[in-house]
């Protein structure tokens, strides 16, 4: 991530009150020794206020619901034609910058990180699960030791889609999210022949999703959680909302 996007991602968690406190004082140290970057606040702030002004939309309908029913008892004047161009054309221009604003917030919120924290869900082997029949590399990764499980999966055959499942679970768990998608690929591609045995089949989908997310390839993971948004049946349906489809195709617009 370049400079200028670090510090947008950082003045908007100082406008969300989201910082520790270590970085509220270097922020506001920052702040006061650089002038472009108090700018750059003070724009983000309008920008969030524009979306704040979202909220009056259902005070402005109740007033124009009960202007509506003044005008049709007849108990107020219809104003004068060029009276009533200016009006409309006042409103239109208030909407017009509240739109703007909106849209402009949005661009330079909108991040791989701010993403990839709107939909994680760490994978959890549940607790209904035999112990009897939980390998080693499963329980390695239970213990979150992923550097034992990418070992053991090694040591796996090629074949073995279940310890390439933990594979690439671990990899992304430290970070590495271009070893992870192979392993995820792999599993995808098989389940997607038939007479195949489908391995965890919602699973995959969504953290090779999430892999190409943190490898900032937006434009390979957007058909994957589109897939996803698409499907109300599938495990993860509810981490991929119409708005989080929005923002991820802001993002790939950002990068192309």
């Amino acid at each position: 991530m370049n400079n200028n996007s670090t510090n947008t991602e950082l003045l908007i968690r100082y406008l969300d009150v989201d910082l520790a406190p270590d970085e509220l004082i270097d922020v506001n140290r920052r702040l006061q020794e650089d002038s472009s970057l108090a700018h750059e606040l003070e724009f983000l702030r309008y920008s969030q206020e524009a979306v704040a002004a979202y909220g009056l939309r259902k005070q402005v309908a109740d007033i124009h619901a009960s202007m509506m029913q003044e005008f049709n008892r007849g108990a107020v004047k219809v104003p004068p034609k060029g009276a009533l161009v200016r009006w409309i054309l006042q409103v239109a221009a208030v909407l017009f910058f509240v739109i703007a604003g909106t849209a402009v917030y949005y661009y330079f919120s909108v991040s791989k990180e701010s993403l990839w924290r709107e939909a994680y869900l760490d994978y959890s082997l549940g607790t209904e699960r035999d112990a009897k029949v939980i390998s080693a590399i499963e329980e390695a990764y239970k213990k979150k030791a992923y550097d034992e499980v990418i070992s053991l999966s090694k040591q796996a055959s090629p074949s073995d889609l279940n310890a390439g499942f933990f594979a690439g679970l671990s990899y992304l768990g430290k970070g590495d999210a271009a070893n992870a998608i192979p392993y995820f690929e792999r599993i995808v591609a098989a389940n997607s022949k038939t007479g195949t045995q489908v391995v965890y089949p919602d699973d995959s989908e969504f953290y090779l999703a999430m892999s190409y997310l943190k490898n900032n390839d937006p434009a390979r993971a957007l058909p994957v959680f589109e897939k996803i948004h698409h499907d109300k049946l599938h495990r993860y349906y509810d981490k991929v909302s119409s708005a989080f489809i929005r923002k991820l195709k802001l993002l790939k617009w950002k990068m192309q």
